[in-house]
């Protein structure tokens, strides 16, 4: 079906690249002919995405001017030149004189050597820049905005279908068909139980991973809610995006409900925002949204309070998942990989031990971990970017969709800060990077030359 979608002339491509998102158990090619390198579908889809777009008249310079502009990706393409140089070079350094608990496999801190890990997370992020890459330069198009809001629900789509799948797999025997999607060289977490109830994964090797994927495509329905028309926002969009904060909280994740609670704050704050400082169709709409969105609240509350044993299983599971979350096994556990992280970072002296060298469960402390004081300032850097980019258009699709990107890039970070694991940011944010800066970077442009 990849192959099938770089020969179609529409947007096909695109929808899959997005639809596999959820298939992050996929690997493209078994792990044992790549040398223990896992390569996954959404990666190879977003991959040959990006190679498409080169291969157009002009592709290979306009991603050039691209890549140099620190207006625009120049940054992110600096950070990830810095970061897979490391990985080959600060290993070999710092070889034996450092410990710390690898990308793979062990339960307890090493010693840093070179290994298939430097390697493996080094395409991974290179592949990730490459889709921010590639979005930035699609932004040209006239109705790229309308391409990337319909790509999002193909892949709010995906998420609810495998999620809905693992859930009743085990009541209709569908065990075995997802068993042919788990292909990657992960170990998946399938049959993990809280009190009683099993933990949702969907097509992702475990339960925080698809939560927080779940979490953050949800949250950027909503978040863009306004970047479809009236009908489709409330036929598709927002149910489609409700439905993936419920598989959500159904994968009873800490690290989603994190999200979760992040996500539900920015949409009240977002609302309240429009309905003070919009236009009056904004207000009249905010209005509209935040008195549903009490509704529904309300009724959510009430079928909890006249369920006992509902609201006694949900405040027990609260209470699992997170106000004890510090006395589990897996808490300690995550806890250690990061603190041996930090002191990774101390004792390279702030340059970094080189990506897939050292695992943790927090995005940022790997970052500073794998890439050093430089990679940091570097991303940091990018990111301020981002979240500074305006919008000079008068397609108020162009707004809504980079706003909405903003505050679901907000919802990835906090799934990030409490479960990230390697430096790498992923096709998901580094589509949305793309999105908001190059639809920022040609407004711009076309702003200046219609005031010349």
């Amino acid at each position: 079906m990849i192959i099938f979608a770089w020969f179609h002339r529409g947007n096909f491509q695109i929808y899959l690249a997005f639809s596999l998102l959820a298939f992050g158990s996929l690997a493209i090619v078994p792990a044992s002919m790549l040398g223990g390198t896992t390569i996954l579908a959404s990666s190879m889809a977003f991959l040959l995405l990006s190679m498409k777009s080169v291969l157009v008249p002009g592709g290979i310079y306009q991603v050039y001017i691209a890549s140099r502009d620190l207006r625009g990706m120049g940054f992110l393409v600096v950070y990830t030149v810095l970061a897979v140089t490391g990985a080959f070079v600060l290993p070999r350094a710092f070889a034996g004189q450092i410990s710390a608990y690898p990308a793979a496999g062990f339960v307890q801190p090493i010693p840093i050597y070179p290994s298939g890990s430097n390697f493996n997370q080094s395409i991974n992020l290179i592949i990730s820049c490459g889709v921010a890459v590639t979005f930035f330069v699609l932004a040209r198009a006239e109705n790229f905005a309308y391409r990337f809001a319909a790509a999002l629900i193909w892949a709010g789509g995906a998420v609810i279908i495998t999620g809905v799948a693992d859930m009743v797999s085990p009541f209709t025997g569908l065990g075995g068909v997802l068993e042919q999607f788990r292909t990657a060289s992960y170990i998946f977490m399938t049959d993990n139980v809280v009190l009683g109830a099993r933990r949702i994964i969907g097509l992702m090797p475990e339960a925080s991973s698809y939560g927080t994927l779940a979490a953050a495509i949800g949250g950027a329905l909503l978040f863009c809610r306004n970047a479809f028309p009236d009908r489709d926002k409330w036929r598709v969009a927002i149910p489609i995006g409700a439905l993936c904060l419920v598989l959500s909280a159904l994968s009873t994740s800490s690290s989603a409900y994190g999200a979760l609670a992040v996500t539900g704050a920015l949409l009240v704050a977002d609302g309240f925002f429009r309905l003070v400082n919009g236009s009056p169709k904004q207000k009249a709409a905010a209005l509209r949204e935040l008195w549903f969105a009490f509704c529904v609240g309300m009724i959510f509350i009430c079928v909890i309070v006249a369920n006992e044993g509902f609201r006694e299983f949900a405040v027990r599971m609260v209470e699992t998942t997170v106000l004890k979350k510090s006395q589990s096994t897996s808490f300690a556990e995550r806890s250690a990989w990061t603190f041996y992280g930090m002191v990774a970072f101390k004792e390279s002296m702030g340059l970094g031990v080189g990506i897939g060298s050292v695992r943790t469960s927090n995005f940022f402390v790997n970052v500073l971990a794998s890439t050093g004081v430089v990679g940091a300032v570097l991303f940091g850097i990018y990111v301020f970017q981002v979240f500074l980019a305006k919008v000079w258009s008068n397609n108020p699709v162009d707004f809504e969709l980079t706003h909405g990107l903003k505050l679901s890039i907000l919802v990835a970070f906090v799934g990030m800060y409490l479960a990230g694991t390697s430096p790498d940011f992923g096709v998901f944010l580094g589509a949305a990077f793309g999105a908001i800066m190059g639809i920022s970077y040609f407004s711009t442009k076309h702003a200046a030359k219609d005031s010349v």
